[in-house]
């Protein structure tokens, strides 16, 4: 009888997702901890630039994450996104984070060392911040050379510093 009634394209696009979710089970909601801080930063830089983002590794190869708050106009307007690096047609949506309540929503794409770097970033952002810089050489935020030990040292440069509202330039 199966071929008496074949299935549309539709019904076997629907087959095929059931089958999907199934197969990889949407991953679980993590709690990353207090990002009041980012998210109070990220708002501070919108005053002075387009799209404010910050970037941090996710793991000791190299992989990174970078951070963005939702537009005002968007589904979730102050929710922290999290993405792959890359542009805007390159990069990979990992999840988002309800800034209120601290949980991570990670999609079946995120890796699953993704929820542990924003804990670490959580705990110490500082750190993360100075961490990056260090290790890639770029500011955290706009990806430029860091040209100075002070700028290496707290992973940012001075213009980015004052867009940020952060420190910079003490040892």
């Amino acid at each position: 009888r199966a071929d008496q009634y074949p299935l549309s394209h539709k019904q076997v696009a629907l087959l095929l997702k059931i089958e999907d979710e199934q197969d990889n089970p949407r991953p679980k909601v993590v709690a990353v901890g207090n990002l009041g801080a980012l998210v109070l930063m990220l708002q501070h830089a919108k005053q002075h630039l387009k799209f404010p983002k910050f970037r941090m590794r996710r793991d000791e190869n190299g992989g990174e994450v970078v951070v963005s708050l939702a537009g005002e106009r968007g589904a979730n307007p102050g929710w922290v996104y999290v993405k792959s690096e890359g542009g805007y047609h390159e990069s990979t949506y990992y999840g988002k984070i309800n800034p209120h309540t601290g949980e991570y929503f990670p999609t079946r794409e995120a890796p699953t060392d993704v929820g542990s770097a924003l804990v670490k970033f959580a705990d110490d952002p500082a750190g993360v911040a100075s961490d990056y810089g260090r290790l890639s050489g770029n500011c955290c935020f706009c990806m430029h050379s860091l040209k100075d030990e002070r700028s290496t040292t707290v992973g940012y440069g001075p213009e980015c510093a004052k867009h940020y509202a952060l420190p910079w330039g003490t040892k």
